[in-house]
């Protein structure tokens, strides 16, 4: 009786096996469309904090609140922004 079961059990488990395998490599996908539009963007950097031509010490920290706005008339756009230290670690551009 013990070893009918473990047969009947092998052999639904390589069906299922089977079966899932079959499922997976035989799905279609439909067709997809990535719209990309040219269109106008205009954006604004504004840092209220920074005076441009002050004078920078080392080991001196310095506050930026930098500002990024998409402007009006715009077409609709994500903005993504990376902000990079530019100074070697003696504190040289």
């Amino acid at each position: 009786m013990k070893k009918k079961f473990s047969i009947l059990a092998a052999l639904v488990l390589v069906l299922a096996v089977s079966l899932t395998t079959l499922a997976f490599l035989t799905a279609e996908t439909d067709a997809v469309t990535n719209t990309f539009t040219i269109g106008d963007i205009n954006i604004e950097l504004d840092e209220d904090d920074f005076e441009q031509g002050s004078k920078i010490y080392p080991g001196v920290t310095i506050d930026k609140t930098p500002v990024v706005t998409v402007l009006a008339n715009s077409e609709p756009t994500y903005l993504y922004v990376l902000i990079e230290n530019q100074l070697s670690p003696h504190g040289v551009l």
